[in-house]
């Protein structure tokens, strides 16, 4: 025991010295549980099996003696403290607790044996399921339960044959008390067909023709006039012979029919949408069959016709006309004459497209802008409502009137300057670095190893303030150098200072990547 306690606290001493990061790969120092062990309330008898588990393995073993037992949870690789470590007594569970390194732990151990287990066996008579389904089930002795009856189409549940809680409900519950078989009984339900027909024109749902249906179904029928008629009753057993819409029992064999008659006279519904008025006036109006009725649209101060919606004879014309061959609904669209004014304003040396002024467009509309900077000056944001303050060409959306200010400054714009440079990744053929700067920019990265012939890996894509950078086929134990060139995109070019970076060895378990004090 003290030499395990001695080997503790001098990994504790080194690790101390050590950054965090150069032990990541040091298995956690092991832990020591012992303690009494109780199978189904009792001592355990001598040669009892104790078992530790953790992260999928083994991880530590004992027999009890004298109801005692003692074990070494046995670290490796991957292991970190806070794992979750499962105990078995004679293969039971026997709780679980957490890796704590260096520790020695008193934990007392306690198992259970499962109860007696029986058998409940499902059957079905007719045609159905259940759940369980049909077969052999275990359970333990004493449990209680809930089974169901569902029926297959055409079927419907009668009873259950069996040791049950409630013979008769689909939906009941068995007592494991012992072996038992349990059978739920289904019978066919009886058919009926409905004959639907149709007498005059027009439609019905369903179709006309034979259909069948299930014994006391409710079913839904329904009459559509063609163009032209009407509905005038149902003949038949239905519930309102006077209804397009209606419904039939299927308690026999049942055969209805709709009737229509042909029609006279039709409406015309004209709606308006905006401002405006139409004549005829808006309303429901009743014609002659066949007759031609002229339309007429007059838009209000401050809109203008747009279109006719419906079946009419030139939906863009605000004059047009309408043949009454049906009831018809047509609707006059006025829209307003909306227009807001877009001022455009220069701040420092420099115009814009549209020039700086006053500017009327329709509402709704998407404008371009541009910003064009005089020469020495630079362009270096929009201020008001723009799409894109930073961009030197933007849209602005005319749902209101606008202002937006052009703003210039002397000079070019300033090169891009490095926010950070890190290697957070490498192996011994591979690094990953991350490069960062203030502003969007794209470039490349040069790389060599001591002694060796620079390489340079291919332009980044696009502008972009970080990129990373995969380094590949490096060679291991090595020194590398690289430098970056970034290119923002009015073309000012910057290289990074030199960095440096090492591979790792080929039988290294490990990377120091720094230390965190004083070394020799």
């Amino acid at each position: 025991m003290k030499i395990l306690i001695r080997s503790v606290l001098l990994v504790i001493a080194i690790a101390l010295l050590l950054p965090t990061s150069s032990l990541h790969a040091i298995p956690p120092i092991a832990q020591q549980f012992y303690g009494s062990v109780t199978l189904d309330g009792s001592p355990a008898p001598d040669g009892t099996s104790v078992t530790a588990e953790m992260n999928g393995r083994t991880a530590g073993s004992d027999t009890t003696s004298g109801g005692q037992y003692s074990l070494t949870i046995n670290t490796i690789e991957g292991d970190q403290a806070g794992d979750t470590i499962h105990f078995f007594v004679d293969g039971y569970s026997a709780g679980s607790t957490t890796l704590n390194p260096g520790g020695i732990t008193q934990r007392n151990l306690s198992a259970s044996s499962p109860p007696p287990q029986h058998t409940l066996t499902m059957a079905v008579i007719g045609q159905g399921s259940t759940n369980p389904s049909v077969g052999n089930h275990s359970y333990n002795e004493g449990q209680n339960v809930n089974i169901s009856a569902n029926p297959s189409n055409g079927w419907r549940f009668d009873r259950w044959e069996g040791d049950v809680a409630n013979p008769n409900s689909r939906t009941t519950s068995v007592t494991i008390d012992g072996d038992k078989t349990v059978t739920a009984v289904f019978e066919e339900i009886p058919t009926y067909t409905l004959t639907m027909a149709v007498n005059g024109e027009g439609s019905v749902s369903p179709v006309p023709g034979s259909h069948a249906y299930e014994e006391n179904d409710m079913v839904n029928i329904s009459a559509t006039p063609a163009e032209g008629w009407r509905f005038v009753n149902w003949s038949g057993d239905v519930a309102d012979r006077n209804l397009d819409s209606t419904t039939v029992i299927m308690n026999d064999d049942k055969t209805v029919t709709a009737n229509f008659a042909p029609r006279d006279s039709f409406t015309l519904t004209i709606d308006i949408e905006g401002d405006g008025s139409t004549n005829p006036a808006a309303g429901t109006h009743t014609y002659a069959r066949d007759q031609v009725v002229e339309i007429t649209a007059t838009p209000a101060a401050g809109y203008k016709f747009d279109a006719w919606t419906g079946e009419v004879a030139g939906p863009a014309s605000a004059a047009t006309t309408v043949t009454i061959n049906a009831d018809k609904t047509v609707t006059a669209r006025f829209i307003p004459l909306a227009y807001h004014e877009l001022t455009i304003e220069v701040n420092g040396n420099g115009t814009t497209e549209p020039a700086p002024g006053e500017h009327s467009f329709i509402e709704g509309r998407e404008v371009s802008i541009s910003a064009i900077p005089a020469e020495g000056h630079r362009f270096t944001g929009w201020t008001g409502d723009v799409a894109n303050p930073s961009a030197a060409t933007t849209t602005v959306i005319m749902n209101s009137d606008k202002t937006v200010v052009a703003n210039f400054e002397e000079g070019p714009p300033p090169p891009p300057v490095l926010v950070r440079i890190e290697v957070v990744f490498q192996t011994r053929n591979e690094a990953v670095i991350i490069w960062e700067f203030d502003k969007p920019i794209t470039g490349s990265m040069e790389y060599r190893a001591d002694g060796g012939l620079g390489q340079k890996t291919p332009e980044e894509p696009g502008f972009s303030p970080m990129h990373v950078t995969l380094l590949e086929n490096l060679e291991p134990g090595t020194v590398y150098t690289y430098t970056v060139t970034a290119t923002d995109e009015a073309g000012n070019e910057v290289s990074t200072d030199e960095n440096t970076f090492v591979t790792a060895y080929n039988d290294a378990r490990f990377i120091i990547t720094g230390w965190n004090s004083s070394v020799e």
